[in-house]
């Protein structure tokens, strides 16, 4: 099955909370510290430069208020975008300025990485750059600043902040590649541990990850309701005898192709052992449900494997039951393998259905 198959049914939760939280860790550190060291700066420099306080006081409480949101109100990513502006703000505003006791240039060093973690290496490269484009625009032009910055302060901060956000830069690109690394492994071994070996299909684990995964996260659940089908190969012995095990093998993936072909993205086929599968086809009522069985069997009569000693053709026992939700999986399961032995009793090469499909659902 394709990687994107199995990205449905993989949870990445946990490596993905590893990410969020270093985001909150950096967003909350920066707007509650960071808010605290605003105010105590504005309440020192309120009465020698009007201004600079209320740069200052302006983004301290926008800082303060946005992270306080992001518990209750906004998500995560629109408060690490929100600080970002406000930073933004802060930092246009020390330039102008020059700060503190002309300190304000020093006070920038610590945000490009701060703008990196918040946005990500790509948004916060152009945030970096944009921000930084413009403060050194700012301190070049004496019109537009009132600090004075002689030329010398101007180069070697233009030479310090551009490798420091040239190293953010790189750190942050590397831990971005690690990170995919880390989902594409985790999904690899996922897919590895759930894959009959055979036939390329979904194995009997996969069966009871879906149905944990089901319990855990309805959202992300195979489609209730849920029609249940087993599914055996007719007279499949007799193909293993006459021809061989070998032979055997090239049949169920040859079986196992034809699934893949002939059904729906959303559907799943697991192989349960031998020559038995199991269907599982979401949003399914009972005339739907019998329906493909009749016509997987048809198409299957005009598609046998082809082998040196003649053709193989085979044929489907079908049996059919429902699910409307996880905890209804199991005995579904147990009665379509009911329904799929009264198959083969009437005739083989057909389809019994569960009719009372409203007595489950």
């Amino acid at each position: 099955m394709k990687t994107e198959w199995w990205r449905r049914f993989i949870d990445l939760r946990s490596i993905e909370s590893i990410e969020r939280n270093r985001k909150a860790l950096v967003l909350y550190s920066i707007s509650y510290l960071g808010s605290l060291i605003m105010f105590w700066f504005a309440y020192v420099t309120g009465s020698n430069n009007e201004v600079l306080f209320a740069v200052i006081s302006f983004s301290g409480v926008i800082i303060f208020i946005n992270a306080l949101l992001s518990h209750f109100v906004i998500s995560l990513k629109i408060a690490s975008y929100v600080a970002s502006f406000s930073i933004f703000t802060l930092l246009i505003g020390l330039a102008y300025t020059g700060g503190y006791d002309s300190t304000g240039l020093y006070w920038m060093f610590p945000f490009p990485l701060v703008l990196f973690i918040l946005l990500n290496y790509k948004a916060g490269l152009i945030f970096n750059l944009l921000l930084f484009g413009v403060i050194f625009f700012i301190i070049n032009s004496p019109e537009l600043n009132v600090a004075n910055y002689d030329p010398e302060t101007n180069i070697r901060f233009a030479v310090a902040i551009s490798l420091t956000i040239f190293f953010a830069f790189l750190s942050e690109l590397v831990r971005s590649q690690n990170h995919r690394d880390l989902v594409s492994l985790s999904l690899e071994k996922h897919q590895l541990a759930h894959t009959d070996q055979l036939t390329n299909l979904p194995n009997r684990r996969f069966l009871e990850h879906l149905e944990r995964l089901s319990e855990n996260d309805p959202n992300n659940s195979v489609g209730f309701p849920l029609a249940v089908i087993m599914a055996d190969i007719d007279f499949f012995k007799a193909v293993n005898d006459k021809h061989g095990h070998d032979v055997g093998d090239q049949v169920l993936k040859h079986l196992a192709a034809f699934f893949k072909q002939h059904i729906r993205g959303s559907d799943i086929v697991i192989r349960m052992g031998g020559e038995e599968f199991l269907l599982l086809f979401p949003h399914t009522d009972a005339v739907a449900a019998k329906s493909i069985c009749n016509k997987l069997n048809c198409l299957l009569e005009n598609d046998p494997y082809q082998h040196d000693g003649g053709d193989i053709t085979v044929t489907l026992s079908f049996g059919i039951a429902f699910a409307a939700q996880s905890n209804q999986i199991e005995p579904a399961i147990v009665e379509a393998d009911k329904l799929l032995y009264l198959a083969k009793e009437n005739g083989r090469g057909r389809a019994e259905v569960l009719i009372c499909e409203e007595d489950i659902v």
